[in-house]
């Protein structure tokens, strides 16, 4: 792929031929540290090795997948991210579009003192299991509870300025978590956020997705602080169960969102 080849082979991996859907594909496995995710693809041929000896390694950060900007069906590329984030600069500068990125699945290891729990986390990022399974309509509605799942949960509002700095009319964002279809207390279906599966990730279960439409910086808040407004597409699989407009006021390392 023509953008692969004019940014070098750092952090890229990618095939001849290799589409979205299987790019995507591709990304979900690496969320979950699947040692086989990125097997027939050109890259760093050290990193490909040490994904294979050390998978876990694949959930110490972020992944990306981009396009050729001159095809609309354009081969695809896989960006190795950090902690925090893709570094989309350079690749936008070559003509990549930026289609999707991960939010990786972390659980800290079991019995681990304070010490090792920091060590690990310093190595693979910070944790972001749930302590138990969220209601969506509890998770998005105003209350102070559901602070704490939201920021693990949801896009942040990070994604939501890159979206609008980008002009990007759709990005999809990835996670781990696993949605299913629970019985309300008075009839009907509600749907619940889980961790995956304690002893692994169940390849049946849907996971949760979310697409960003249309992200714009709409006005500045107190202290320097910008909100953006994007409507937002929850996802099982592929299958939307809730749409909605967002409000996402961003003031560096602390955010609020509003639905």
């Amino acid at each position: 792929m023509g953008v692969a080849k004019t940014y070098g082979w750092q952090n890229v991996f990618y095939r001849v031929g290799m589409k979205s859907a299987e790019a995507l594909r591709r990304m979900r496995l690496c969320e979950i540290g699947d040692a086989q995710a990125l097997n027939g693809l050109n890259g760093p041929q050290a990193i490909l090795i040490d994904y294979t000896q050390n998978p876990a390694k694949q959930y110490a950060h972020e992944w990306g997948v981009g396009r050729d900007k001159d095809q609309y069906f354009g081969d695809c590329i896989i960006i190795k991210g950090e902690h925090s984030g893709v570094e989309w600069g350079a690749f936008l500068d070559a003509g990549v579009i930026p289609i999707a990125h991960s939010h990786p699945f972390r659980r800290l290891p079991p019995n681990l003192d304070r010490f090792e729990a920091r060590k690990h986390q310093e190595q693979y990022g910070n944790a972001n299991s749930l302590e138990e399974p969220c209601g969506w309509d509890w998770l998005i509605r105003e209350n102070d509870q559901a602070i704490g799942a939201r920021l693990k949960i949801l896009p942040s509002a990070s994604d939501f300025r890159f979206c609008a700095n980008k002009s990007l009319a759709i990005h999809r964002v990835e996670t781990a978590y696993v949605v299913r279809q629970v019985n309300g207390q008075g009839g009907g279906t509600l749907y619940e956020v889980q961790n995956p599966d304690g002893n692994g990730f169940d390849p049946a279960a849907a996971r949760l997705n979310f697409n960003i439409y249309d992200s714009v910086c709409d006005s500045f808040v107190a202290d320097g602080a910008s909100q953006y407004r994007a409507r937002l597409e929850a996802c099982a699989g592929s299958t939307p169960f809730w749409r909605g407009t967002v409000i996402a006021v961003d003031a560096g390392m602390f955010f609020t969102f509003r639905f």
